[in-house]
């Protein structure tokens, strides 16, 4: 129980951040598109660190489903890496297949910068690792 408190405390923030950071987009004026890059890796970092996606994307439902690939393409890629040799490049890795999911979107749509993708990734592990140094106690310590 206490890990599920912990794990959506994690996710309430990352959506909290996520917003925010759209909202600073949107008041500099970026395009949509570009909103939609940084959405994209945000989202797909968001994604790749649950820690139930192996159960999910194993199951009959999720069968042919985008996420299925996702998560098959970041397993493939971070067994080639070594993760407990050098836990940056798993990170790197992953920001580059969506880099490179979104520069095949913008070859598409001819519009757009895909550099968004890298901040959304760039923003994703940052909240992260900053999520991880904040203590978690539950139930808080309400005599002080």
């Amino acid at each position: 129980m206490l890990k599920n408190l912990k794990i959506d405390r994690n996710y309430f923030y990352q959506l909290i951040s996520f917003f925010v950071i759209f909202l600073f987009l949107s008041v500099i004026d970026v395009t949509l598109l570009n909103k939609l890059f940084f959405s994209i890796a945000y989202f797909w970092h968001t994604l790749l660190s649950h820690p139930n996606i192996m159960v999910k994307v194993e199951s009959k439902r999720y069968r042919y489903s985008f996420i299925k690939h996702i998560y098959i393409l970041d397993c493939y890629l971070q067994k080639t890496c070594n993760k407990n040799e050098n836990k940056y490049l798993a990170k790197v890795l992953r920001a580059l297949q969506v880099f490179g999911f979104v520069v095949i979107l913008y070859f598409i749509g001819d519009m757009g910068n895909p550099l968004y993708s890298i901040v959304g990734s760039v923003i994703f592990e940052g909240l992260a690792i900053g999520l991880r140094k904040i203590p978690f106690t539950w139930p808080p310590d309400l005599s002080e």
